[in-house]
């Protein structure tokens, strides 16, 4: 056994750092890694199936934000 602390695998940058870009993708000013199109959100909290949603994904540092709706 040793005394090692337990260190994250991920590294992540900070929000400071991310926000800016993850509001340009969700105002259309850059663009998302993967758009679903006509997809169906279900609200895991209500159980409400949403359908002909658009959502933009975004990956960055190890991590996945998602953006809906595209479109209303």
């Amino acid at each position: 056994m040793t005394n090692a602390k337990p260190t994250s695998a991920v590294k992540t940058k900070p929000w400071t750092e991310v926000a800016t870009h993850l509001v340009d993708v969700a105002m259309g000013r850059k663009p998302a890694d993967l758009v679903i199109r006509n997809g169906r959100w279900v609200n895991v909290h209500s159980g409400e199936i949403i359908p002909g949603t658009d959502i933009a994904i975004t990956a960055r540092q190890n991590s996945v934000t998602v953006t809906m709706p595209l479109s209303t």
